[in-house]
């Protein structure tokens, strides 16, 4: 309902922005599409942002997106979980399933705002990692900024924010104009970090103020893993896998030819096994699900993997010898879990 800070808030309608999205989405891309709505403003000049826009807002959002809004139901995990903790613990492909999906979330900070993961309405709170914007109009002063969060950050997740913010009073700032300045050396600064850092955390997460020059998705495609499919015991006929906690097991690695991913490009001295990292022990090649298409076997050793009895999902990551991570999991079921008496 106030004046305006700067003139850079103009921009499409969220009605134009939400038929792009429709558009992209009808044309069958199989993709997951994040829109993040905030800052709630009815226009330059418009009155304050109240209820019935808020439900007007949803009631777009659902008519133009429901076919591929995101639910929580869709998600690994079961209902006893939190929602975020399903939504930020499934893979890429969990996420995108198998025609493509928006999450969509929403700032709640407001007394008139609900969401509601069941309908595919997701609190903001769901993409929030460690990091966060700088709020400069400096360059130089921004990337000190992350540079700082980045080499300190211990959170799980963390989020590089490579932005420009327009600054209260200069009315003449225009976000594009500060994007253009600083995109060109977001691929010099991401070459520069020590990745992950001394904490052992990666980026999850790369903002920028529109894509031009930036080489975003080429570079969040190189930090973060690929998400593959694992079979763990694969001679094993079965949907939970035994795995003994005083033996070995093996884990096949599948080449997939959508991805596509040739399992025989992995690196087999980077592929880890569990929390303690075990390190394969041996290895064969095998179609183990009969595709046509030559998997890699690796056999580790349990007890160095970190898996614990009652463990219901084992993890694997590595990388290819083109330096892409990659990362599986596969559903598992510990055995020979009986306690041992005190002083064996």
């Amino acid at each position: 309902g106030g004046k305006a800070k700067s003139l850079s808030v103009t921009g499409p309608r969220v009605d134009e922005v939400l038929a792009d999205v429709h558009s992209f989405m009808e044309e069958g891309h199989r993709e997951l599409v994040v829109l993040g709505l905030s800052h709630y403003w009815r226009g330059y000049n418009g009155s304050s942002f109240g209820e019935s826009d808020y439900d007007q807002l949803i009631g777009m959002v659902k008519t133009q997106l429901g076919p591929w809004l995101l639910t929580q139901d869709m998600l690994p995990g079961d209902d006893g979980m939190a929602p975020a903790a399903r939504l930020t613990g499934a893979t890429l492909r969990d996420l995108v399933g198998n025609q493509g999906r928006v999450l969509v979330f929403l700032d709640s900070d407001q007394p008139f705002a609900y969401v509601d993961p069941d309908q595919g309405i997701w609190p903001s709170s769901v993409v929030a990692a460690g990091g966060g914007y700088a709020n400069k109009d400096d360059l130089e002063a921004m990337r000190a900024d992350q540079l700082h969060k980045w080499t300190t950050a211990t959170e799980d997740r963390f989020s590089l924010s490579w932005t420009l913010t327009c600054q209260p009073g200069n009315i003449d700032c225009n976000v594009r104009d500060l994007a253009g300045k600083a995109n060109p050396f977001l691929p010099e600064f991401i070459a520069s970090l020590t990745i992950p850092n001394a904490n052992g955390n990666t980026i999850n997460e790369i903002w920028v103020d529109f894509a031009d020059e930036t080489d975003a998705t080429q570079i969040a495609i190189r930090l973060n893993p690929v998400a593959i499919d694992i079979d763990v015991d694969p001679d094993r006929n079965q949907r939970h896998n035994k795995v003994s906690m005083k033996g070995s097991v093996e884990v096949a690695l599948l080449s997939d030819a959508r991805m596509p991913l040739d399992a025989l490009q992995v690196d087999m001295q980077t592929v880890r096994l569990g929390p303690d990292g075990a390190r394969a022990i041996r290895h064969k090649v095998k179609d183990v699900n009969h595709d046509g298409l030559v998997d890699l076997i690796l056999r580790f050793e349990v007890p160095d993997s970190g898996i614990q009895c009652g463990d219901t999902v084992a993890q694997l990551t590595g990388r290819t010898f083109d330096d892409q991570g990659i990362i599986g999991r596969g559903l598992i079921q510990t055995a020979h879990c009986e306690d041992r008496k005190p002083g064996n």
